[in-house]
């Protein structure tokens, strides 16, 4: 007998089982080689059948997921190793991705939106989430072996902040049909305007519809008047001027716009909030404002539609952050900031100013008790 020989036969089926025990090691995050060298690991291997270890480690994973759900911050870490490997630092610097106990996938859809939007990339909310993400790959350790650990060893509220950023991560509301509402009461829940993100322009969305539609954003956005003198000019003509008309309007095409989760509504001398508005104090006062100052005699208004009265939206947004203000609440940077979106840099009228802390006293004083 001549040892370490193998019959040319043999080699073939060797091969095959060399093949299938790196598939397995694939499979299950090994190299295909046993914890252990010697005989002694083989036999110890295979003293169970299979399907008595799946069975045995099923009982394992339900104990574990108990012992984990007791343990908040090890939960938040072993749920930011998956995360962050995937949607961070995914293979960037030839980092490789170590095993991990969670049967979690996400993805980002970023690849999906360059290749829908090829203007997506100069936006700011792509900038701001780039920089962000720049950020924390810088923070992160460039050894996914030590990755856990490093996790582990921070405070929650760090965990907390990067798992936010991987779940934002991994969320898409990209669709083709206009009446998805995918995506809507995520945006509902974090009061969403995309008037904030995005504004129409030649490149953005006017270049892109017929003309008709251009005459009815202007008309929406500014006045009929300044519409009509866009009716007699060419397709081209009508972009560049519609373009300069609705800058600073805050107009949205119907797909950007809110739908079906209000934030909160003014209706005659009536008003709705949103149960998932996060900041249920301040719309309420603004849209009692509306009601106080006779902006819904004429027609509803709704915050997720666009507004052709800069003053009124300035006046009741002005109510609500005195209101938030006098009341020590939440919510006065989002006034000062939707404030000055509608304002966009000109003055406010010294009327509307005094109609402004005429309603904020009006609703402060309904709400007291009277005296006798």
């Amino acid at each position: 007998m001549h040892r370490g020989m193998v019959k040319p036969e043999d080699r073939k089926q060797a091969a095959k089982a060399a093949a299938a025990s790196a598939r397995r090691g694939a499979d299950d995050g090994t190299d295909g080689a046993t914890s252990e060298a010697g005989e002694g690991a083989d036999q110890q291997a295979s003293v169970n059948p299979e399907s008595l270890v799946r069975k045995l480690t099923s009982h394992k994973t339900k104990a574990l997921q108990v012992l984990m759900s007791d343990n908040t911050h090890v939960a938040l870490a072993a749920l930011a190793h998956t995360l962050v490997q995937q949607l961070v630092i995914g293979y960037a610097g030839g980092m490789h991705r170590t095993v991990s106990a969670l049967n979690l996938r996400a993805n980002d859809c970023d690849s999906a939106l360059k290749g829908v939007a090829d203007d997506i990339e100069a936006s700011r909310a792509w900038g701001e989430l780039a920089s962000r993400l720049d950020n924390w790959r810088e923070r992160l350790l460039g050894d996914a072996g030590r990755l856990l650990p490093w996790l582990t060893g921070q405070p929650q509220g760090t965990l907390l902040e990067l798992l936010a950023l991987c779940s934002a991560l991994s969320v898409s509301a990209m669709s083709g049909r206009e009446a998805d509402t995918t995506g809507d009461a995520l945006a509902a829940a974090v009061g969403l305007d995309m008037a904030d993100w995005w504004t129409p322009t030649a490149g953005s969305y006017l270049a892109q519809v017929p003309k008709a539609r251009i005459v009815e954003a202007v008309t929406e956005a500014v006045s009929s008047e300044k519409a009509a003198l866009l009716v007699k000019l060419k397709k081209g003509e009508a972009v560049a001027a519609a373009e300069v008309l609705l800058q600073g309007r805050r107009w949205l095409p119907s797909p950007l716009r809110a739908r079906g989760n209000h934030l909160g509504y003014a209706r005659g001398r009536s008003i709705g909030i949103s149960p998932l508005n996060p900041l249920k104090h301040k719309t309420r006062f603004h849209e009692m404002a509306h009601v106080v100052f006779g902006h819904t005699a004429v027609a509803d208004m709704h915050d997720d539609e666009t507004l052709t009265r800069q003053i009124e939206e300035v006046e009741a947004e002005g109510v609500a952050y005195l209101l938030c203000a006098l009341l020590d609440l939440p919510g006065q940077a989002e006034s000062r900031f939707y404030i000055q979106g509608w304002l966009q840099g000109t003055a406010l009228p010294e009327k509307s100013a005094k109609r402004i802390f005429g309603a904020a006293d009006r609703i402060m004083k309904a709400g007291q008790p009277p005296r006798y």
